[in-house]
């Protein structure tokens, strides 16, 4: 089945704003917000998934098992249930890189082109976190997470402790879009009317 030029024109060009706007977009320089903290002696980190939803679990659960599910909008749901909760992990690998200025490593997340680390100015117990998205300089994070929770999704949230405190955090990648801003929708719909009136009048004149 074949098309008219101007109709394959149009197909063509809204096939690239649908492809753009379908796909995440991720900035060179992540930054992040804190959206949920929670005590570990009250609920356990049981992982993270592709979507940035953090599944907990409660240590003094009156059923079986308590799940507390937090979402990259900070929005919390506690579920109650027989059996635990299911879900696939997207937390990370562990790996290194050698970077600039980042002597002391201790330990190192992978995921999706990105890499979470924590680094230690001079070899001690306190440590600091920092984010490498493989383009400019690593940002530092918080200061002094040291501790065994540290795991990244996808999406480059980061799920992290601050170590002899026993307090644990989410903190959300705020520039990674999975959805188009407004003024960009509002560019997309008048460009292809546009051009869809252009080739409309093409076709008729």
């Amino acid at each position: 089945m074949s098309f008219p030029r101007s109709t394959s024109l149009v197909l063509a060009a809204v096939s690239l704003f649908a492809i753009q706007f379908a796909s995440p977009r991720k900035s060179r320089a992540d930054s992040y917000s804190i959206v949920g903290s929670w005590a570990e002696n009250t609920w356990g980190f049981d992982g993270i998934n592709a979507s940035g939803d953090v599944y907990l679990q409660s240590f003094y659960a009156v059923h079986d098992y308590q799940t507390e599910i937090l979402s990259r909008t900070g929005a919390s749901e506690v579920i109650s249930s027989n059996l635990p909760l299911t879900f696939v992990s997207d937390r990370g690998t562990y790996c290194s890189q050698t970077l600039a200025g980042f002597a002391q490593t201790v330990r190192g997340l992978c995921n999706n082109g990105r890499f979470t680390f924590l680094y230690s100015a001079d070899g001690g117990p306190d440590t600091s976190l920092y984010l490498y998205s493989g383009a400019g300089s690593a940002q530092f994070v918080l200061s002094a997470p040291s501790g065994g929770i540290l795991a990244m999704d996808s999406l480059g949230d980061i799920v992290f402790e601050n170590g002899f405190w026993d307090q644990a955090y989410y903190a959300v990648n705020v520039t990674t879009q999975v959805t188009p801003e407004p003024s960009n929708i509002l560019l997309f719909a008048t460009g292809s009317l546009a051009l869809c009136v252009i080739f409309r009048r093409r076709i008729f004149v």
